[in-house]
C-alpha cells in the first residue's frame, strides 16, 4: 500500500512537470533508479512513458494497476 501511495505521488508530480529526479526523491524512493525499477514492476511502465504520455498514463494507471 505505501509503494502505491509513493507510486501515484511521483506520477502526480511528474505530471505537473517536476524533474523525475526530484519527484522520486520527494516521494521517498531511495532514487530515480528505486522508482524506476517500481513503475516497471508494479505498472509495466518505463519513465519515458510518464514523459511522453503523462495525462494519459496518469488517468490509466491510477484507475487500472497492474498490481
Amino acid at each position: 500500500h505505501i509503494q502505491w501511495l509513493r507510486l501515484t505521488d511521483a506520477m502526480v508530480q511528474i505530471s505537473n512537470g517536476t524533474k523525475i529526479t526530484d519527484a522520486a526523491a520527494h516521494a521517498g524512493f531511495a532514487d530515480c533508479a528505486h522508482l524506476t525499477r517500481s513503475l516497471k514492476q508494479y505498472l509495466g511502465l518505463r519513465e519515458s512513458d510518464l514523459i511522453d504520455h503523462t495525462d494519459m498514463s496518469l488517468e490509466v494507471c491510477l484507475t487500472n494497476p497492474v498490481v
